[in-house]
């Protein structure tokens, strides 16, 4: 018999830390470098790079669903409890933001003016509908993720259908290009792909050991720092998001990378201290709000010409810190404990006890 798989890998959660500070950084180096605050691009636009975090998150979305769901897959019964599942991962935390994002709207001049206003967006919005015109930046990529999570749904009702619909969809994801109607690059997108990629390494490292998983981290981090330079720093808009030239090589390095963690973690003894899993955990909530607040900092700074006083660098450096401190403390004040409570609200309830017939 196969000893049970552990629920979670304190090194992939590591990793997911890793990869929602790439955003950060990108992020933050786009909002200091606007023209009407600083134009400032710190280490010569060392951080162009960090949108391929969102690749390694597609990457490892793919691993997390699959793991997690293998034995749902082909159970029906299993459907309900998936969608509650994703739902509560996903929307709680996601409208809690957007409502962040979205009340300043009303009060400042902003391109989202004409559309706030209409309630047709605004349940697509925060039911995250296909859009090309969100006021929460990240909501691009979390559209993305319910579409993986749709497919794999269908892939719990009934193996064989998901497995027709989950294979139309790579294959359209790899050779049909995105037309130019809202939401249509949900179907063909070549980040997709990424899902797969994930999807692999479940499937390797759950059936297989991983020889030489030093070496194999090893290797996947430097084609990762390759594809971060190259589409960074080398020639900026390639590490855009869906840029064709990185979509597969990063997706490789990046199941490379998880695949090691994961043997690492099963077979070597290896583990992320608490702190590092700790922020792990709190990744999806640092993604969620750090943007907003970045642009509320750097708005203050330019208004109150702060950068007369304080350098530049330690301006940049204090923003990246407001940053993973909201992100930290929106877990543990919001994420977390309204997890904890839904997880409390929708747990099974005993069936009682059948009783004789008289």
């Amino acid at each position: 018999m196969r000893p049970a798989q552990p629920s979670t890998f304190t090194l992939v959660q590591a990793a997911r830390f890793v990869a929602a500070a790439l955003v950060l950084f990108r992020h933050s180096e786009l909002v200091f470098g606007l023209p009407k605050y600083f134009d400032y691009h710190p280490l010569h636009g060392a951080f162009n790079g960090g949108n391929l975090g969102v690749d390694f998150f597609f990457v490892l979305s793919g691993f997390i669903i699959l793991h997690a769901h293998w034995d749902d897959v082909g159970q029906p019964s299993k459907l309900l409890s998936y969608v509650k599942k994703r739902a509560f991962r996903i929307y709680p935390a996601y409208w809690i933001a957007a409502v962040l994002t979205l009340a300043p709207l009303y009060f400042v001049p902003s391109r989202f003016a004409e559309v706030i206003g209409s309630p047709s967006y605004l349940i697509g919005q925060f039911l995250l509908l296909p859009s090309d015109n969100s006021f929460v930046e990240v909501a691009w990529s979390l559209q993305h993720e319910m579409m993986f999570y749709a497919m794999f749904a269908v892939l719990i009702w009934n193996r064989a259908a998901g497995m027709l619909a989950m294979g139309a969809w790579f294959i359209a994801s790899a050779t049909v290009s995105g037309a130019a109607a809202p939401g249509a690059d949900l179907i063909g997108d070549p980040r997709h792909l990424q899902f797969l990629l994930g999807m692999a390494a479940a499937f390797l490292t759950r059936h297989h050991t991983i020889p030489s998983p030093r070496v194999l981290l090893t290797l996947g981090v430097v084609a990762f720092a390759v594809c971060f330079y190259v589409g960074g720093i080398g020639y900026g808009d390639l590490a855009m998001p869906g840029a064709p030239n990185l979509t597969l090589t990063v997706g490789l390095a990046s199941a490379m990378i998880l695949c090691a963690l994961v043997e690492l973690e099963k077979n070597h003894g290896w583990h992320a201290p608490n702190w590092l899993r700790f922020s792990g955990d709190a990744s999806y909530s640092l993604y969620l709000v750090h943007l907003p607040l970045l642009t509320l900092y750097v708005r203050f700074i330019h208004a109150r010409h702060l950068d007369a006083m304080v350098p530049l660098p330690v301006l940049f450096a204090i923003g990246l810190v407001i940053g993973v401190a909201s992100g930290l403390l929106f877990y543990a004040l919001v994420e977390r404990p309204m997890q904890r409570f839904l997880k409390k609200q929708t747990r099974a309830a005993p069936l009682p006890a059948l009783q004789p017939a008289q």
